[in-house]
């Protein structure tokens, strides 16, 4: 898989670029396959040099 996303943080453009892939899981219930179960796992993520400032 691969995202991009931007979006406003006040006056600053942030943005996030990811690779990698799911791990998924599928059930099939009354005769409907649904997924049981996501994971997403990111081998490389670019991003804002302040993106994950929020977090501290």
């Amino acid at each position: 898989m691969e995202d991009m996303l931007w979006w406003t943080n006040g006056p600053v453009e942030e943005h996030l670029h990811g690779y990698g892939h799911y791990h998924e899981e599928y059930r099939k219930v009354d005769g409907v396959w649904l997924i049981a179960y996501r994971n997403l796992t990111r081998l490389r993520v670019d991003h804002t040099p302040a993106f994950f400032d929020y977090r501290s």
